[in-house]
C-alpha cells in the first residue's frame, strides 16, 4: 500500500522509482548519486547491515553519497542502536567515502558520505 502510494505521488517524476528489495541481499544494479538509509539499518542485523554497506560501493556514482539518519535511543527488540549503525559504517568505509557532515542531538544522528575517486 505505502509503495503505490508513493509511486502514486511521483509518477510524474520520470528519475525517481521504487522498489521492494531487500536491503542486505538484494540491491539494484542502477548508479545512484543518492541513497538514503534513515530509520532502518537498525532493523538488521550487524552481519546483514555489514553485507549492505559493503554492497552499497557498488552502486554509488563517482562521487556518490549515502545519508544516516537514526534514532539514537536504545530499544530492546532492535538489533543494534543508531550509534552502532553508524559507527559500523565509518569503520568499514573511512578508507572508501569521507564524512562530510555528521550532527548529533540528544535522540538522533545524521551523517553524510561522500565516495572517494579510487585510483
Amino acid at each position: 500500500m505505502a509503495l503505490e502510494k508513493a509511486e502514486k505521488r511521483c509518477e510524474k517524476l520520470k528519475n525517481v522509482s521504487f522498489r521492494n528489495l531487500n536491503f542486505a541481499s538484494e540491491l539494484p544494479n542502477d548508479q545512484f548519486d543518492l541513497i538514503v538509509i534513515s530509520e532502518v539499518a537498525y532493523y538488521l542485523s550487524p552481519e546483514d547491515w555489514e553485507i549492505a554497506i559493503l554492497n552499497l560501493l557498488n552502486i554509488l556514482s563517482l562521487h556518490g553519497q549515502v545519508i544516516l539518519v537514526h534514532w539514537l535511543p536504545k530499544v530492546h527488540d532492535y538489533p543494534q542502536t543508531g550509534d552502532e549503525v553508524h559507527d559500523t559504517f565509518r569503520n568499514l568505509m573511512s578508507e572508501k567515502m569521507k564524512n562530510i557532515f555528521c550532527d548529533r542531538k540528544e535522540n538522533y544522528r545524521i551523517d553524510l558520505w561522500e565516495k572517494l575517486i579510487s585510483e
